[in-house]
């Protein structure tokens, strides 16, 4: 049985304003104005399609994943109260751990860069994650979610995560150049859509918003 997933960056948050701060988790930074309209829409955009009802929806408990979650889902239609979301700490973004609101450029010097650039998976910022901590963590709780519906009618699926969650993701799947999870960005409220059936996953399409769904 084909299933389909849907991973949703968040829309902006009071976080993303300044880059040059390592923003990391930051659990309770929300969304801004932007943000919530960012995520509603969405929710039209995708309501309007017409074949996307997700019949199971999770979340990362960062207060700017929540309010996405709620706000694209209730602009579908398809959000009444919390029972109608899973709240899962596992889908969270990567902990930058001591270096968390931190200067930028204090921290990631050029020899950092040089650690990091030699070996991408596995760098990891004091008592924070790597990469591969990052892959590990949200690709066994995706199976784990995908394992539990076999065989059932569920086919639509729907994670609001973060930046480095969905890269990481993709590099588990797709087996890309670790490096590219620096690289690449991941727009605010960008969807990525994946098939998955058997076994096997195909990317249909990344980091699209709303206009080029």
């Amino acid at each position: 049985m084909e299933i389909e997933i849907y991973l949703v960056r968040h829309g902006e948050c009071v976080m993303n304003l300044d880059r040059s701060i390592i923003g990391g988790r930051a659990m309770n930074s929300p969304l801004t104005e932007k943000g919530f309209e960012q995520a509603r829409i969405l929710g039209y955009a995708l309501d309007k399609m017409g074949h996307i009802n997700p019949s199971r929806v999770y979340s990362s408990t960062a207060v700017r994943a929540m309010q996405t979650a709620r706000t694209t889902m209730k602009a579908m239609g398809l959000y009444e109260n919390d029972d109608d979301i899973v709240f899962t700490d596992q889908l969270v973004e990567l902990d930058q751990g001591n270096w968390m609101g931190c200067k930028r450029d204090e921290k990631y010097t050029d020899e950092v860069m040089v650690r990091i650039k030699n070996d991408p998976s596995t760098f990891r910022p004091p008592y924070g994650e790597s990469q591969r901590d990052v892959l590990y963590r949200a690709s066994n709780y995706i199976y784990e979610q995908l394992d539990k519906s076999f065989g059932e009618a569920d086919n639509q699926y729907m994670f609001f995560a973060h930046g480095y969650v969905i890269r990481c993701f993709l590099w588990g799947i797709t087996n890309w150049n670790p490096n590219l999870n620096y690289r690449v960005l991941t727009e605010n409220c960008g969807v990525t859509k994946l098939t998955y059936d058997n076994g096997l996953w195909a990317l249909k399409y990344f980091n699209r918003v709303v206009g080029e769904l």
